[in-house]
């Protein structure tokens, strides 16, 4: 069986990589070939080779035969993912609810045969959820800071309409302006998962990145994805971290608050 070396795109977002690696995983199987991922051009990195045994369960971890430069990775997408490029089209198939329904499905089955959590990431979603998600859980993911949507009070009444049917808020968010003041109206009703990655502010100008420790950066966003993904219900903007929350729990309902061409 030939080969084909999937790496990172330098420079982009975890969940940019990881939905163009599903469209590269999909690829390799329709033309019977073994995985290699690779992720050296991460931005979440520390520097070493496996960086994915690191997030993630093993795939495939060397080729002896028939290597395809990583350079192809930016020729053989979109498949899958046709319709999710930027999470934007995404969101615009809303209207078009057996559409969505479909491509949430055809990218679920990647994710169900290659995408699982280290043991030790899901240690600390494990033990977390234990601790935090009994009940009914509402998941709101709030992102503000660069992505220049910063209606709170549309992620407050949308809240608002749900609310009585949940008794739990789990509030994903990038600053610290939005977790007080979610904190402040709901109470102990709301709850969090403790990140260094967040703003001070709601309002931009930039996404916090961790550059003191990148690998546990890159660690808290994939275990806030894996929560919300556990969640009965979100509420979110168009990001591509509640995007693939989305991907990976197929039946997972949902809200957006606000439509926007980004990803992140």
């Amino acid at each position: 069986m030939n080969s084909m070396i999937i790496d990172c795109r330098s420079g982009a977002g975890f969940f940019s990589n990881l939905l163009m690696i599903l469209d590269n995983l999909k690829f390799c199987e329709m033309r019977n070939m073994k995985p290699i991922l690779r992720m050296r051009n991460f931005i979440y990195t520390d520097g070493r080779d496996k960086l994915w045994n690191h997030y993630f369960q093993p795939i495939n971890d060397s080729a002896t035969e028939g290597i395809i430069s990583w350079s192809d990775f930016f020729k053989v997408y979109p498949f899958i993912l046709v319709n999710a490029i930027g999470a934007a089209v995404f969101w615009e198939m809303e209207q078009r609810k057996q559409d969505t329904k479909d491509h949430r499905i055809a990218v679920n089955d990647i994710c169900k045969r290659y995408i699982f959590p280290s043991d030790n990431i899901k240690n600390i979603i494990d033990d977390f959820k234990e601790k935090n998600f009994n009940g009914k859980i509402l998941g709101v993911h709030v992102r503000g800071c660069d992505y220049g949507f910063y209606d709170m009070n549309a992620y407050i009444n949308k809240i608002n309409e749900k609310i009585s049917n949940y008794d739990k808020i789990y509030l994903a968010t990038d600053n610290f302006e939005t977790l007080n003041l979610l904190k402040g109206i709901y109470g102990d009703k709301l709850f969090h998962y403790e990140t260094d990655i967040r703003m001070p502010n709601f309002k931009g100008p930039v996404l916090c990145f961790n550059t003191d420790d990148k690998l546990k950066h890159g660690e808290d966003v994939l275990i806030e994805m894996f929560l919300l993904s556990n969640c009965d219900h979100l509420i979110s903007i168009n990001s591509n971290v509640p995007l693939f929350a989305l991907y990976y729990n197929k039946d997972l309902s949902y809200d957006m608050v606000h439509r926007s061409g980004g990803g992140g």
